[in-house]
């Protein structure tokens, strides 16, 4: 928008300019009518004059007209410098100073002839039919001197283009006075203009400087503004002692009343969005401090605020976190959308548990929408501290911006806000105890069955008969034996889990001895079915670990291979030492498309990363850090399904749940090895092809 300056001038020059055109053409219009009103009055007087001193011979030039009118006329003529003609009462030309009578027309019917007839002097101003020019006309009536009868006009013309030019130069200073006239005030209200326009500038920069931003600029001298290097190059508001309204003290009075009410209301206002800024950015700081996902609607359900764990929930951006976006977009979650609008329209806070699904699978959520009122649309202010991905609260325009969270809000004025509560966790406890709670008492309840069974089939007469007594003391003492081994791998576990962490008794010992120790314990079993087991060490290797742990967590697992494994196969079990940069490298092929799937399976549980954690996050927790011990035990049996390696190592969870228990096997082994890898600091994983077998490691950092 244009300044007052320039719009005082674009306003006050055309209007000057205008009404000087105006005034000087009124006023040369006036001045040519009075001209002419006082050449008309001097042309009747001239007129009347000539009148009483017309020639005694006159009176013949009526009746007979002769060259002496002609010549009286052009006498008369050269001597005034007017046109003369003399008329019959019947408007008949008797004799003219500039034309030949014989070819003029009749004049009876002209206004001054009439007016002169009728008893006056006529006046008349018109264009001269013979001369081709305006002119201006004065005619007398000639009467008897004796009877008074009329019996004659006189009449008497004047060239008015020869009394313009006799006005000369004249003329134009009826239009040059009012032109300068414009100029001067033109110039008068540019200084008024400028005299009040400075000292608004100087105000409005500033309410600038105080308002800050990068495109304010400070007010002159202040140091402030763009590129200053002052603390306001961020765009941090203008200290109020900055400034400068002593620059308009020479501006007017109201000027001054103004800067100093603006004075007070600067002040005020940094007050307020100082406190507004420490309070947005406190609560940016403790939503963004929370576990739980926060997220703030306004009232068309579309995002104002997600906190951290919000952004990083949904795969929101840091800068901006979303905002704007409609609420279905930024979740990709249609339950949680009804649940806004259901707490939309019932008008007070609702609860409901849903599950959300995105990388990492299933999770369950705790969802709490509660209204608040107060946000309109899409305004700036938030009433929960704004947008948390800048790194600070919005400053509004003199208000606090804070906005209760927990008001009713009505359905349509207010907005929302949602808070998820992660419960993965908890129902997958939930879920682990019950099925632990089941699975134990279900196990145990098989083997009391049968030796109650048995054992009262025996006390009824069976010990009457050995071969029968023997053969039932058999099976009770296999599922004796049964419930010997779950109770003894669930009181391993317990242990393992009170152990681990400091509590676990750790000192350095020779892996490639604990492998043959294991590899013995599991042999005769292999050997029953024709199997091999093929070990890799490398020399040298030793680890700071529990010898007795880590030999029961590789007897199961080459147990599972033999017991799973068709017969005649080979199993392979290698330890060697792996770093965490091999993992990551690994993990960058799989990433980049560097090898297929397979291969980068491969070559991350190599370096030490199983081909889901090649596939998530680099380099595991264990192997971040240094060097760590790699355990691995492949076999060539049937495979596990991908539905139930994510399951795999729970507690008395197994594929082939009949086989199992055919086995012998409790469901436990893979529980007991995964928390030998925890006691250890370390972790467990698996990777498996149906049809081709299975590759089970642990990864166990060397301290």
């Amino acid at each position: 928008m244009a300044s007052i300056f320039r719009r005082s001038l674009a306003s006050f020059v055309p209007a000057a300019i205008l009404i000087a055109l105006i005034v000087g053409l009124v006023a040369l219009a006036a001045v040519d009518g009075l001209y002419s009103a006082v050449l008309g009055e001097t042309l009747g007087s001239t007129v009347r004059a000539l009148a009483t001193a017309m020639p005694p011979q006159a009176d013949a030039w009526y009746d007979f007209p002769s060259s002496g009118a002609s010549a009286w006329a052009n006498r008369l003529d050269s001597a005034s410098g007017y046109r003369v003609t003399l008329m019959r009462p019947d408007g008949v030309v008797l004799a003219d100073s500039r034309s030949d009578p014989a070819k003029m027309e009749n004049l009876g019917e002209k206004p001054e002839m009439r007016r002169a007839l009728g008893g006056g002097t006529g006046i008349a101003r018109r264009s001269s039919v013979t001369l081709g020019r305006e002119l201006y006309y004065a005619a007398e009536a000639l009467a008897d001197g004796r009877d008074g009868r009329v019996r004659g006009v006189l009449r008497i013309a004047v060239d008015l283009p020869t009394l313009r030019s006799r006005l000369g130069s004249g003329r134009y200073l009826f239009l040059l006075l009012p032109l300068a006239a414009a100029l001067a005030a033109a110039i008068a209200s540019g200084i008024f203009a400028r005299g009040i326009a400075a000292p608004l500038r100087r105000l409005s920069e500033a309410a600038r400087a105080f308002g800050g931003g990068p495109s304010s600029r400070g007010p002159p001298g202040s140091g402030s503004g763009p590129g200053s290097g002052g603390p306001h190059a961020e765009g941090a508001p203008r200290a109020r002692d900055e400034i400068r309204l002593a620059d308009l003290a020479s501006g007017p009075d109201e000027l001054r009343s103004l800067a100093g009410a603006l004075d007070a209301m600067f002040g005020e206002l940094e007050g307020r969005n100082s406190k507004e800024i420490l309070e947005g950015r406190e609560r940016s700081a403790i939503l963004d401090g929370m576990s739980e996902a926060v997220l703030a609607l306004d009232a068309s359900l579309a995002l104002r605020m997600a906190n951290r764990a919000a952004r990083r929930l949904f795969g929101l951006p840091e800068t901006g976190g979303g905002r704007g976006l409609p609420l279905v977009e930024a979740t990709r979650s249609v339950e949680l959308a009804t649940l806004a609008v259901d707490c939309r329209e019932d008008g007070g806070p609702l609860e409901r548990e849903l599950a959300l699904y995105g990388k990492g699978g299933e999770r369950w959520f705790r969802a709490l929408a509660t209204p608040f009122s107060g946000v309109e649309g899409d305004d700036s202010g938030s009433g929960i501290g704004g947008d948390s991905g800048s790194g600070g609260g919005t400053r509004g325009s003199g208000g606090s911006g804070g906005s209760s969270s927990g008001g009713s809000g009505s359905g349509g004025s207010g907005g929302l806000v949602l808070v998820l509560d992660d419960i993965t966790q908890v129902r997958r406890l939930e879920r682990v105890r019950r099925d632990f709670v089941a699975n134990v008492s279900h196990e145990l309840r098989t083997p009391v069955q049968v030796i109650k069974g048995f054992a009262e089939t025996l006390a009824e007469g069976a010990l009457a008969d050995p071969e029968k007594a023997q053969r039932y003391v058999d099976i009770i003492g296999r599922n004796a034996l049964r419930m010997e081994n779950l109770i003894a791998d669930l009181l391993a576990l317990a242990r393992l889990e009170q152990e681990t962490g400091a509590g676990l008794e750790l000192k350095r010992e020779d892996i490639a001895s604990l492998v043959k120790e294991a590899v013995d314990a599991v042999s005769p079993r292999a050997e029953a079915k024709r199997m091999s087991i093929s070990t890799e060490v490398e020399a040298g290797l030793g680890a700071k670990v529990h010898g007795g742990l880590l030999v029961q967590a590789l007897v199961n697992l080459l147990d599972n291979a033999v017991k799973y494994t068709p017969a005649a196969s080979t199993i392979e079990l290698r330890a060697r030492m792996g770093k965490a940069v091999e993992a990551a490298k690994a993990v960058e092929a799989a990433k980049a498309g560097d090898a297929d799937v397979t291969q980068a399976g491969d070559a991350a549980a190599d370096a030490g990363a199983s081909e889901a954690g090649a596939s998530d996050a680099g380099a595991t927790k264990a192997g971040v850090e240094g060097s760590f011990l790699l355990l691995e035990v492949r076999d060539h049996g049937p495979g596990i399904p991908a539905r139930d390696i994510p399951r795999l190592f729970e507690r008395f969870y197994t594929v082939d749940k009949a086989r199992s228990r055919e086995l012998g096997g409790t469901g436990l082994g893979l529980s007991i090895v995964k928390h030998v890898a925890l006691a250890h600091g370390g972790e467990s994983g698996v990777e498996s092809w149906e049809g081709e077998g299975s590759r089970f490691w642990l990864k166990i950092p060397l301290k």
